[in-house]
């Protein structure tokens, strides 16, 4: 805390203006573990405290980001050079070598090695590449590139997640907005509504979750509402977050919104899929949403206002 107050000065803000902290989710630096800790930073340097998400320290931590490696690199060389020294290598191999001796020369080689790799490393360009340069506009998230990860993408639903597990949190009514309202107004009784217009002839396959049926002899078609028209062609994965969509299961036609594709979850089998939320339902349900399911008489359907 000594070294945050005197490198983290509120002198350097501006007004109405606050410093941003990234730390693990260490019990000493979150707000429930140890609440001192957040008001301290906030009280002295005038900065908040941001817990980044557990269980992905490899990917979104700068410090696992080459710098780490790089420093024990530097701290190796610099104990080789030491070693050479004939004085140095007696010293070392010889029997009067105390623990306490050792440990200060260990400590003089590793702060040597850091300002070594301080020197040669790219802090600002590994900043932008693991996210934690993120702007409120979006602008640099094309920089981002996390270990792991062919692409990167966020929406402001996003910053709902729990920081622990990524997850958003059950119960989310965010949902139920103004076109979530129409959609459910729409979702008992879909079929009585405008002309079907034919999307694909495409056979589908059983969807893994929740049962849904994608065989065309086995189900009514979808009849879009007034209110909406089904976006064609198929929409690029990339544009599905936050668009209204019908989804076929056994019982019918269901409409609700695609919250976002899953990228990360402690359940490995909700990787790749999209988490949707349906109106009556206080939690997420989970889809393939294949393009070739795509179509009025097959599996799924995404939807814009009129």
């Amino acid at each position: 805390m000594e070294y945050a107050i005197d490198e983290i000065l509120k002198t350097d803000l501006k007004k109405g203006q606050r410093h941003l902290v990234l730390c693990d989710n260490l019990a000493g630096q979150t707000k429930k573990s140890n609440p001192s800790f957040s008001k301290l930073l906030l009280t002295q340097c005038g900065a908040d405290v941001w817990n980044l998400l557990a269980q992905c320290t490899d990917e979104i931590q700068v410090v696992d980001a080459g710098f780490g490696a790089l420093v024990k690199r530097f701290t190796e060389d610099v104990q080789m050079e030491w070693l050479q020294d004939e004085v140095n290598w007696a010293e070392w191999t010889g029997p009067n070598l105390s623990a306490s001796r050792r440990r200060v020369l260990l400590t003089l080689w590793y702060g040597e090695g850091y300002e070594r790799a301080c020197n040669s490393y790219d802090f600002e360009k590994v900043f932008d590449r693991c996210g934690s340069n993120l702007t409120a506009d979006g602008s640099g998230d094309s920089l981002i590139k996390l270990q792991g990860l062919e692409e990167f993408s966020f929406d402001l639903e996003d910053a709902q997640r729990d920081a622990m597990t990524g997850e958003m949190p059950q119960g989310n009514s965010d949902v139920a907005d103004a076109d979530a309202a129409t959609l459910n107004e729409h979702a008992a009784d879909c079929s009585d509504n405008s002309e079907v217009e034919e999307l694909s002839e495409n056979d589908g396959t059983d969807d893994e979750d929740g049962g849904c049926t994608t065989d065309e002899e086995e189900g009514q078609p979808f009849m879009c509402p007034p209110e909406f028209q089904v976006a064609l062609p198929c929409p690029d994965e990339k544009n599905l977050a936050g668009m209204a969509f019908a989804h076929r299961w056994e019982e019918g036609w269901f409409m609700g919104k695609i919250v976002r594709k899953v990228t990360f979850s402690n359940n490995s089998n909700q990787n790749g899929m999209f988490a949707c939320k349906y109106p009556d339902c206080r939690t997420e349900k989970f889809h393939d949403l294949y393009p070739e399911d795509y179509g009025n008489t097959k599996v799924w359907v995404a939807l814009k206002a009129v």
